[in-house]
């Protein structure tokens, strides 16, 4: 995605509402980073695009990895 398409869709009313509102959170928890605002995949096997991205906390973003896509729930991790 160009960088104007993508601050184009930041711009959008919807979408300045639930930064505002992550990054109020953000800056009153002191900045840790689990909490800061981040771009996520809806779907993660397709780019960057207007349709398929939104605002997530890092902390979900990182914890959407490892769910698995059709059931949400985490998938075990296996040690050696």
């Amino acid at each position: 995605m160009e960088l104007e398409v993508f601050i184009d869709w930041c711009k959008k009313p919807e979408q300045l509402i639930i930064f505002i509102a992550m990054w109020y959170d953000f800056a009153e928890a002191d900045f840790p980073l689990w909490l800061s605002p981040s771009v996520d995949r809806i779907d993660p096997n397709l780019g960057y695009t207007v349709d398929n991205i939104q605002w997530l906390v890092f902390a979900e973003n990182c914890e959407k990895n490892h769910k698995d896509p059709i059931t949400h729930k985490m998938m075990k991790e296996e040690y050696a």
